[in-house]
């Protein structure tokens, strides 16, 4: 199991969306699954994030938020948290 890093950064996007009952909840899923699961999964994508860097994005299920991270094999970095779809590289 990964350690799960909050960024400044991912902790600003997550308040200034007000997330909060059913979608927090589903947003805490998804990190729990980042950080248990093998990545990237089969869900997960590569896309770029202003001003220029290179993450991985994947959605939470049954709502439109969008979880950018980073990973090795001991953690998982959240970087932000999005209401738009990123567009993939691939």
């Amino acid at each position: 199991m990964r350690t799960v890093r909050l960024t400044p950064r991912f902790l600003a996007r997550r308040k200034a969306l007000g997330i909060s009952g059913p979608h927090a909840v589903a947003l805490a899923r998804a990190i729990g699954g980042l950080a248990r699961g093998p990545l990237p999964g089969p869900q997960d994508r590569e896309a770029m994030m202003p001003p220029v860097a290179l993450y991985w994005f994947r959605r939470v299920s049954e709502f439109n938020l969008w979880i950018w991270f980073a990973f090795d094999d001991e953690r998982v970095t959240l970087v932000s948290v999005s209401s738009t779809p990123p567009i993939p590289i691939d």
